[in-house]
């Protein structure tokens, strides 16, 4: 945990309570809901691969890719479509709408890590293809240790 996601789902709550409490927005609720969550099977899938030491397979690869391409499609382009037409309601709890608009930037931050992120995964696919090396689905290619990229220790963190 760290301040970023502390903020992002402090936000979450406040925003949520508010149309419940008041009895409106609540149709941005569960769309915010719908489009927030959209990727947390994949990042959830990808954290118990970590957690069973597969950090090195393709199986990893696969749902690392999906986790941030969900991510980046429903936070980056749907959510601030339909933020538009939330921040124009008149309908929708002005505290709602400051919380939404302010998750949209917060997940803005979280793609541009992503995206960081992507092209480190790049980087590290051509250094496996240069050197003939490719991932095994469930268990770990013992040659994965020649890797410049496996060698190095790497901050921890959500992603």
């Amino acid at each position: 945990w760290d301040w970023k996601l502390m903020w992002h789902h402090g936000l979450a709550i406040i925003g949520f309570l508010t149309p419940i409490l008041l009895g409106k927005g609540v149709f941005v609720l569960v769309l915010a809901l719908f489009l927030g969550e959209s990727s947390n099977f994949p990042m959830h899938v990808r954290a118990l691969l970590k957690f069973y030491y597969l950090k090195h397979t393709k199986i990893y690869e696969l749902f690392d890719i999906m986790y941030f391409l969900i991510y980046i499609f429903a936070r980056g382009v749907i959510s601030p479509y339909y933020s538009v037409f939330a921040l124009l309601s008149k309908s929708i709890p002005m505290f709602t709408k400051i919380t939404f608009a302010a998750q949209v930037f917060l997940s803005f931050y979280f793609i541009y890590q992503m995206l960081c992120f992507l092209k480190k995964k790049k980087k590290e696919y051509i250094e496996r293809r240069s050197k003939g090396i490719s991932l095994h689905w469930f268990s770990i290619n013992p040659k994965i240790s020649e890797l410049d990229y496996t060698k190095k220790k790497s901050k921890a963190n959500i992603f």
